[in-house]
């Protein structure tokens, strides 16, 4: 490469580089500080590379119920998301393929209850699912998440499903396809990087939601990680050792999902920009 050139890209490179440290180094911090000993986790100054220590963790794993929370909020998670795919899918067909009274009526519909606040329906959907029993329950618990969740993962595969041309579903229909084998033998397999992108937007957005978890899911043996951290760190002796060692777990699994699958991931965001 010239070295002009690269003289030219030096500076970017180098804010580029500090803008990802700044960004990364609360992350940095709290898995250092997750390894800490007591004593190295209260020094002051505070230190920034010491000895590694399991304490923290071993006092999460055995004076805890981190066990159970991460299983309840993967379990919630994991749920929402699937249903997310699942509906917002077959919804994104219907208002991408077929043209019936009220359609467009039902995108801006989709897309005002996306802009709406969280807490507006909150309170109705509480009373809903408190009248059926299915507070302190995982339908409960996904079926909360996936309302909030729906109508913004609804509105970003109508662009995949835009992406795929008409002309598909013409020749699938020549060839006498059905309404049904057109949707999942011909549009799935093509929409399947935005879908996965979907569900994976979903699943973050789930793994983390504190909101409707502190009030639907209540009991102890039914908290998710959100919500216990939130719980430890407002008692009057705050663990920081535990708190890091939670934020840390909270974080890897989300880490590790996005890097196994942030090929198809990245393929499906940029898929609905795309025409053709």
């Amino acid at each position: 490469m010239n070295p002009s050139r690269l003289l030219l890209r030096l500076p970017f490179a180098i804010w580029a580089t500090a803008l990802v440290l700044f960004a990364s180094f609360p992350l940095l911090w709290i898995l250092l500080s997750a390894l800490r000993s007591p004593a190295d986790l209260l020094a002051k100054p505070p230190r920034l590379f010491t000895e590694p220590s399991l304490h923290w963790l071993h006092e999460v794993l055995v004076q805890t119920d981190a066990l159970q929370w991460f299983a309840n909020s993967a379990i919630v998670a994991f749920g929402a998301a699937c249903i997310n795919m699942l509906l917002g899918s077959l919804a994104a067909y219907g208002l991408t393929r077929f043209k019936f009274r009220g359609r467009d009526a039902i995108t801006l519909g989709v897309l005002f209850v996306y802009v709406i606040p969280p807490i507006l329906i909150f309170l109705p959907l509480y009373v809903a699912l408190d009248q059926l029993g299915l507070t302190n329950t995982y339908v409960g618990g996904i079926l909360a998440h996936t309302t909030l969740t729906l109508p913004f993962c609804l509105w970003l595969m109508q662009s995949f499903f835009r992406s795929i041309p008409p002309e598909l579903d013409e020749a699938a229909v020549m060839d006498g396809a059905s309404t049904a084998q057109i949707y999942r033998l011909v549009i799935l397999p093509l929409a399947a990087p935005g879908i996965l992108a979907v569900g994976i937007l979903a699943f973050i957005i789930s793994w983390s939601e504190y909101l409707f978890s502190s009030t639907v899911l209540t009991r102890s043996e039914m908290k998710t990680v959100p919500v216990a951290l939130a719980e430890i760190a407002s008692s009057g002796h705050a663990p920081w050792g535990e708190i890091m060692v939670l934020g840390a777990l909270t974080t890897v699994p989300v880490l590790i999902l996005f890097t196994l699958i942030q090929k198809w991931f990245v393929q499906g965001i940029t898929a609905g920009a795309v025409k053709g």
